[in-house]
């Protein structure tokens, strides 16, 4: 079995297996997310949003950013604006999380 390109793949990963994750973790895959330009992987973001959302939101912190994955507390809830998302993981968010 290969071993996941990076970190944040990894965490993604675990996260989809249902155990739980540490806020350090959610929050690597938060930086992960920041630092790659993947849609690939933006999706899988969207995806375990709902795992990442207790742990790690733009609340938690004394920081003011308009980066989508600072918001994955309000996007797991389904009130972060579409619009605001990239266009490639829009429909899946929509899907997921928007009724």
């Amino acid at each position: 079995m290969n071993a996941p390109a990076s970190t944040g793949e990894y965490l993604i990963k675990f996260l989809k297996s249902g155990e739980d994750i540490e806020p350090v973790e959610s929050q690597q895959i938060f930086f992960e997310a920041l630092k790659r330009k993947d849609p690939e992987f933006d999706r899988q973001v969207i995806e375990v949003a709902k795992f990442l959302a207790p742990d790690f939101s733009v609340k938690d912190f004394d920081y003011s950013n308009d980066a989508w994955p600072w918001h994955v507390d309000e996007i797991s809830r389904g009130v972060y604006p579409l619009e605001k998302l990239p266009e490639h993981v829009r429909d899946l968010a929509k899907k997921l999380y928007y009724s």
